[in-house]
């Protein structure tokens, strides 16, 4: 496994919401922490279609454990995390 930055458990915990996929695919992502670790969860239409593992590169930069799929959180100029991307093709905007 490539090598990660350990996260504090409540700046992790500042990126854990529930988020929604823009375009064609109406699916819902839930992201939650898992000890230094953030665990991301699809689910359309109430079926879960994918769990992820997200390890650190950076304060806003994961990478997934199973493939390695980059994945980037989005932050306004207020510092609120608004968005996440993943593997530069799906984006998702955070539920409020």
């Amino acid at each position: 496994m490539r090598a990660t930055v350990d996260r504090d458990p409540k700046e992790l915990a500042a990126l854990a919401d529930s988020y929604r996929l823009t375009g064609d695919m109406p699916a819902l992502i839930t992201v939650s922490v898992d000890g230094k670790k953030l665990v991301a969860v699809a689910t359309l239409n109430g079926e879960q279609v994918h769990r992820m593992e997200l390890y650190a590169d950076t304060d806003t930069s994961f990478f997934a454990a199973d493939e390695g799929e980059p994945v980037k959180f989005s932050k306004n100029k207020s510092g609120q995390v608004t968005a996440m991307e993943i593997a530069g093709a799906y984006k998702a905007v955070r539920i409020e």
